[in-house]
């Protein structure tokens, strides 16, 4: 829970916390980790959830969150995994523009051991790692043809690869 800055969203504090701080309303709500209901009344977007942090620099730069059997019923609630929204013209106007999903999970970390291994999701990342495997993991279940590159400098030392999923190599663009 340490390693890894695991968190709990209660669903309430954390608008007072940033407000207490002196912040803006308008700028916590740039961050996307508070939100403005249909009705104009700010709510925190993780209610009640698992929060996990993908780190950059040992900084958190985006966020998802795990529904726990606290977590509403309600349709909007309802998806196991919650990801931090990000900017959209469409869809969300009102998140900065710097929150992206972009992120590959556990790579600030360093891998090094010749051997690493891609996991679909957060949590079987953290598994590996807690068993002193090197693993890492995207942000969505599967990479994207802008990843490849990142991929590539990421995984260039490593002498094996390990990938949960063929679909997200060949996504990619990478070859086995």
């Amino acid at each position: 829970i340490s390693k890894f800055r695991i968190g709990y969203a209660p669903g309430k504090g954390l608008l007072d916390y940033l407000l207490g701080l002196k912040h803006k309303l308008n700028d916590i709500l740039l961050t996307g980790l508070v939100r403005e209901s249909e009705h104009g009344k700010p709510y925190q977007f993780f209610r009640k959830r698992i929060v996990f942090p993908y780190l950059v620099n040992n900084q958190p730069r985006y966020f998802i969150g795990r529904a726990t059997p606290m977590t509403s019923n309600t349709p909007s609630e309802k998806p196991k995994y919650k990801k931090l929204p990000v900017y959209s013209q469409d869809k969300n106007k009102g998140i900065s523009r710097s929150i992206r999903n972009d992120i590959i999970f556990n790579t600030s970390r360093g891998l090094g051991l010749d051997e690493v291994v891609i996991t679909e999701g957060i949590t079987d990342c953290m598994m590996l790692d807690q068993y002193g495997f090197s693993a890492i993991s995207p942000v969505t279940t599967r990479f994207k043809k802008e990843d490849a590159e990142k991929l590539s400098k990421i995984l260039r030392k490593e002498q094996t690869v390990y990938i949960s999923n063929d679909n997200d190599w060949n996504q990619a663009g990478l070859k086995g």
